[in-house]
């Protein structure tokens, strides 16, 4: 049984690509997910990886609540974000954001 299972919401094959790669080197588990129906069924969700550019605000505001509820890391990312976005997404409760290089 693995240790840690990472859901991701992405959109970007490049990212998709990059996140199959780090969890077979390090032998997590993974499954992708397109919407807040299906994140919200998963069982025993560790790490939760959304690209903060293709989710809805409303989504977004969904998964936080979620969070509240069921604890897990929400990981948000995206290009050309900055401080002050970076500051907002952490007060909505993300616990990290990361810029997409």
């Amino acid at each position: 049984m693995n240790s840690k299972h990472i859901v991701a919401w992405v959109e970007d094959i490049d990212v998709s690509a990059h996140l199959a790669k780090l969890v077979t080197t390090h032998s997590f588990s993974l499954e992708f997910r397109n919407s807040f129906q299906l994140v919200q069924e998963t069982n025993g969700l560790n790490i939760l990886i959304i690209d903060l550019a293709c989710i809805k605000e409303s989504d977004l505001q969904k998964l936080i609540e979620l969070k509240n509820k069921k604890y897990f890391i929400l990981i948000g990312f995206c290009e050309g974000i900055n401080g002050p976005l970076m500051n907002y997404y952490g007060d909505l409760g993300c616990d990290m954001v990361l810029q997409r290089q």
